[in-house]
């Protein structure tokens, strides 16, 4: 591989570039299975990459988050021994650990290169745009509008590929100024239409709100204004989705569902919304049952079919928190979720020094714990690369990272 490069390192860094984007894009883009021999062959080019950048530095990352990947996956395994269908558990055991490893030689990557970062964040829009432009060719711009899933991919995935890129293109577009970034946030936005997905909207408006009411953080009377047009604008959004017949339609009706369902007001909802609430209250009684240790990894969906089989067998919890309850207890939730409080702690704390980037990340902390409550997503790659950036951007960047202030103390150990 030297020999193919040679020994100048701006090579091996752009070859490591390259490598680590085309894992990116097709991370997204290939939905089909990651087995497949094409997705396979980006993995392994990509743990070539990492391989070459611990044997050139003789050192491996190990802080915080690698603590937290390697306790959730100790858990998750051994979680096995209890579990009541250990073929459920061990079908996803092999997938948590490779999605972790993943996202573990990203964190390597860009830490060994802080501008990285922003490559991984291109490569996400880029690929986002090109999955947009694949769903549209192969399936057609309405196929979500009657149907959640088309060859086992969801509209919310879709959604929610769409609405991270609009929101990372319009970071680029403030930070740059360039007008060249105009059209993918125009077609990353169409792409959150196209996918007609709740989860999508909340994921594209509410980091939005954070950055513009809290970019300004220095004045009470800046954030109060910004505060105050915020409101007014989400008034007037949401009397269009009343208003607007094409609008309801569409888009109003779902989340006027999702408001009945959530607050039980006893009011017409949705059968995924029913369904959703069903889980939710079948999961808390298994939880009650088994609530320190769960029923094992992978298992609420065995429970679910002993406990409700009437239609609701092989299926798992659309919700996170409920899915890790049951599934691993409350050891498991207090274990996953504390990576998210302790990055939500810490950007509280350098409130007043995050910069745009951090500020962004931390919006999309906080929208996605709001969004797993609709969401299983623990062991899901681009879920893990999100937090993977979220912790980069918070701990090793700006101000507040350690990246700057501890350049030449680095927590890495010897190899």
């Amino acid at each position: 591989m030297r020999r193919l490069l040679g020994k100048n390192k701006l090579t091996w860094d752009k070859y490591v570039d390259i490598t680590l984007y085309v894992f990116i894009v097709s991370m997204i883009v290939i939905f089909e299975g990651k087995n497949s021999f094409l997705y396979l062959l980006i993995m392994a080019n990509l743990c070539l990459a990492f391989l070459g950048q611990i044997k050139r530095e003789k050192k491996i990352l190990f802080d915080k988050k690698v603590i937290w990947l390697i306790a959730f996956f100790v858990l998750s395994a051994v979680s096995c021994l209890w579990a009541v269908d250990i073929n459920n558990a061990l079908s996803v055991l092999p997938i948590l650990f490779m999605n972790e490893f993943m996202a573990y030689i990203v964190m390597v990557l860009i830490y060994r290169k802080p501008s990285r970062l922003k490559g991984v964040m291109k490569a996400i829009i880029i690929g986002t745009i090109l999955l947009g432009i694949r769903i549209i060719l192969q399936y057609g711009p309405l196929v979500f509008i009657d149907k959640r899933m088309v060859d086992g991919f969801s509209a919310n995935m879709l959604g929610l590929y769409g609405a991270i890129a609009t929101n990372l293109v319009l970071y680029l577009l403030i930070k740059n100024k360039k007008a060249k970034y105009t059209l993918p946030l125009v077609v990353c936005l169409l792409i959150v239409v196209i996918s007609f997905s709740r989860k999508a909207i909340v994921f594209s408006i509410l980091p939005m709100i954070v950055c513009f009411v809290f970019s300004k953080r220095d004045s009470l009377k800046s954030i109060l204004l910004r505060s105050g047009i915020t409101i007014a604008a989400l008034i007037i959004g949401i009397t269009s989705l009343y208003v607007v017949p094409e609008l309801h339609n569409t888009m109003g009706v779902k989340f006027e569902a999702m408001i009945n369902g959530v607050l039980n007001t006893g009011n017409k909802t949705d059968a995924s919304v029913k369904a959703r609430m069903n889980f939710i209250k079948y999961g808390e009684e298994m939880f009650e049952e088994r609530p320190i240790q769960g029923w094992g990894l992978n298992n609420f969906k065995n429970m679910i079919a002993v406990r409700k089989p009437k239609g609701m067998t092989n299926t798992y919890a659309h919700n996170n928190y409920i899915e890790i309850a049951v599934d691993l207890g409350v050891i498991g939730l207090i274990v996953y979720y504390s990576l998210y409080v302790y990055m939500l702690m810490y950007g509280i704390r350098y409130y007043k020094k995050l910069d745009y980037l951090q500020l962004l990340m931390l919006s999309f902390l906080v929208t996605l714990a709001i969004c797993e409550y609709g969401l299983v997503s623990y062991y899901n790659d681009f879920i893990h690369l999100l937090l993977t950036m979220i912790w980069m951007s918070l701990m090793y960047y700006g101000d507040i990272g350690k990246r700057n202030k501890e350049c030449s103390k680095r927590k890495m150990i010897n190899s």
